[in-house]
């Protein structure tokens, strides 16, 4: 009977299995990052920072391995006039690498106290670089000239790179505060770093600091750039949104392609793929106007929706069902996390003599126009974690999410088959 049951809704272009909480932990303090999942020597690990300054480490099965509690204390001026947990206060993903080349991984991240704090893989301090404000920007790992080097943004209007021993190499004066986690890519050869800042600049360096263009937006830049072959030829674009609501995409020489605009900012990265096999990338991105979009390359809207609440982090993309199909999965500050297929639904509009509406699930591709019908969302599976679910991550072995909720929960998802 289950089998019968999962062919009727394969018939019917539908989704078989449900998703299911393998269990939560509940951290005592406020989470306002997304966690990390990661592994190191085959151990499944789940990294996340909390509000009153705790870097955790849990296990697979969510117990705790090690807890890192930052310790600076700001000077008595300042405390007179900031609250001392605000700022130790984690606001960024960590992040999980082998930094100085000795096989195991290192943990990285920077906190409101200004100062970027590396970890080894069980929890004790190496080394911490210090800057002169709080650090909102993700750090971001390069090679140059054989050499591991640490890049990212303060909100001291300064990019700094570091060497893998946490010492300066140089810095950028950008003039206005850096949250955007910067990007590292060849270009004609050579590395470049492209990064936003408060300001609304948009930013194109060498690796070595030499600013090469500027491109201004109109509102605060916080969100990653993604970088790719949108159109399926050799020639990168850059995509990345503004507080303004416009998502961007430039070209190699800092020249706008075309923008989207949205009715909320954008905050985080966008997610390039190639979602129709067509050899072109689909972009997915999240907006505070409570919307997840898919666009195609030439920045028209394939499919978009609406959730009850701001979605602030970066959309996943993965088969997490094994059907040779990937889903969006992204969680709201409405408390839930939502399931889309990523291709969405093609809905056909009334044709007289078949029926009022009729829903057709399948391939889009630049053939198929909005006429007579249009792409909608297709919700698969929504779940609720009883709080403001502030971003999550995926273990690309196992296929399992682990999402955050601002009141502290860390909570462990994953696909079931029915």
């Amino acid at each position: 009977m289950a089998a019968l049951k999962q062919l009727f809704k394969q018939i019917q272009g539908k989704k078989s299995g449900r998703i299911d909480k393998k269990w939560d932990f509940k951290s005592g303090s406020q989470i306002i990052s997304p966690p990390l999942m990661d592994f190191d020597e085959e151990k499944d690990v789940i990294l996340f920072g909390t509000k009153d300054g705790k870097l955790c480490c849990l296990d697979s099965n969510g117990k705790m391995l090690w807890k890192f509690n930052i310790e600076e204390k700001q000077d008595k001026i300042m405390e007179l006039f900031e609250d001392s947990e605000t700022t130790k206060s984690i606001t960024t993903r960590p992040v999980f690498w082998d930094i100085n080349r000795d096989g195991r991984k290192e943990v990285l991240f920077g906190s409101d106290s200004g100062s970027l704090y590396c970890l080894n893989a069980t929890g004790k301090l190496l080394w911490s670089f210090k800057t002169k404000g709080p650090i909102h920007s993700r750090p971001e790992l390069f090679v140059d000239v054989n050499e591991q080097n640490i890049v990212f943004g303060s909100n001291d209007g300064k990019l700094y790179v570091v060497d893998e021993q946490g010492k300066l190499k140089w810095h950028f004066d950008a003039n206005s505060a850096v949250e955007s986690s910067p990007v590292v890519f060849s270009d004609q050869g050579r590395s470049v770093i492209v990064f936003g800042t408060a300001e609304g600049d948009i930013f194109c360096i060498t690796s070595k600091g030499r600013e090469l263009w500027r491109f201004r937006a109109g509102g605060i830049v916080t969100a990653k750039p993604a970088v790719g072959n949108i159109y399926g030829t050799n020639d990168k674009y850059i995509v990345l949104g503004s507080f303004d609501k416009f998502l961007y995409a430039l070209d190699m020489n800092g020249n706008l392609e075309w923008k989207y605009e949205t009715e909320g900012s954008i905050r985080s990265e966008a997610t390039l793929c190639d979602f129709n096999g067509d050899g072109k990338l689909e972009i997915v991105f999240s907006s505070c106007d409570n919307r997840v979009y898919c666009l195609n390359c030439n920045g028209d809207r394939v499919w978009s929706y609406e959730t009850d609440f701001w979605v602030v982090d970066s959309p996943i993309v993965a088969d997490i069902d094994n059907d040779k199909r990937l889903e969006i999965m992204f969680g709201s500050y409405d408390a839930s996390v939502y399931f889309l297929d990523s291709e969405g639904e093609f809905m056909m509009n009334y044709i007289p003599g078949v029926s009022n509406v009729m829903m057709q699930s399948g391939h889009f591709s630049d053939d198929i126009t909005t006429d007579p019908g249009k792409y909608s969302a297709k919700k698969l599976w929504q779940y609720s974690l009883g709080g403001i679910v502030v971003g999550g991550s995926i273990n690309v072995k196992t296929k399992e999410l682990v999402f955050a909720t601002k009141d502290g929960s860390i909570c462990l998802l994953a696909h079931k088959k029915e």
